[in-house]
């Protein structure tokens, strides 16, 4: 997690939207969750286009996936 957190530091975005990315992409995976995390911080814009999380609507996409907040 530390990882995850130094890409949040520099990317400026909020950690929800970094971190509901990586857990979108892991799919309940480790594996793929530690693969989020190091494309995290090769370019956090990466991860948030993987994680379909990319653009404005970016809080709807999360409801649809994780459900209402």
């Amino acid at each position: 997690m530390r990882a995850l957190a130094v890409a949040f530091e520099f990317s400026g975005q909020g950690a929800e939207r970094l971190g509901a990315a990586a857990v979108i992409l892991a799919e309940g995976d480790v594996h793929e969750f530690r693969s989020a995390v190091r494309l995290a911080n090769l370019d956090w814009r990466d991860l948030l286009v993987a994680g379909g999380l990319a653009h404005e609507n970016w809080p709807d996409v999360l409801d649809e996936v994780l459900g209402p907040r």
